[in-house]
């Protein structure tokens, strides 16, 4: 969406321009995960084709409210 991620050693992940204002929301770039996430399905195909089915795939991902949080 545009925004810029960190890690800061001891603290975690954040935002160095968070969303704060309803006006910040305007500077979001909005796209299908399609198009953005291509790289994800690539992966998973790869490792599935490494793994030929002989040990299951497991993936997490935070929720969509958890993220937000942290905009």
């Amino acid at each position: 969406m545009g925004l810029e991620l960190c890690f800061k050693t001891g603290e975690g992940p954040y935002f160095k321009q968070p969303v704060q204002h309803p006006h910040d929301l305007e500077r979001l770039e909005a796209s299908t995960p399609i198009e953005r996430l291509e790289y994800v399905w690539s992966t998973i195909r790869g490792v599935k084709s490494e793994i030929m089915g002989q040990k299951p795939l497991i993936g997490f991902s935070a929720s969509p409210w958890t993220l937000a949080c942290y905009m």
